[in-house]
């Protein structure tokens, strides 16, 4: 495979994976979960948007691995850059409904879906070799 294939593929693979970890991180915050916050939703709805979270971390992670060759991760270095920023743009924040901690909390898991998806991408038998 030529360098220039490669970096447009994994150009594509990023731009893929940043689309689908928008889509799925506000399908589970904005639509599934609209208006629970911290202090106003119990455990179990805290629990199931943190497994939310979490799997739509997955889905981003095993797309962008199979979009890419094996040996390739940095979409997912990419992706995982975002997530941190977002967490280092809410630090200064005040007026978010939610605990820094928790924040923290819904970001560890989705860095941890991805690198979880990633690796469930390359072990994956159909993927690109």
């Amino acid at each position: 495979m030529t360098p220039r294939l490669r970096f447009a593929l994994t150009l594509f693979a990023t731009l893929i994976g940043l689309s689908v970890l928008l889509l799925y991180t506000t399908l589970v915050e904005d639509v599934l979960f609209k208006g629970f916050t911290f202090c106003n939703a119990d455990s179990i709805q805290l629990t199931f948007k943190t497994l939310g979270i979490g799997s739509a971390g997955l889905i981003t992670g095993f797309l962008t691995s199979l979009l890419v060759l094996q040996d390739n991760y940095y979409p997912n270095l990419v992706l995982s850059t975002a997530v941190l920023a977002k967490v280092l743009f809410f630090v200064g924040c005040e007026a978010h409904p939610s605990p820094f901690w928790f924040d923290v909390l819904l970001s560890t898991t989705l860095l941890s879906g991805l690198w979880m998806g990633y690796y469930g991408g390359i072990k994956f038998p159909l993927s690109p070799a």
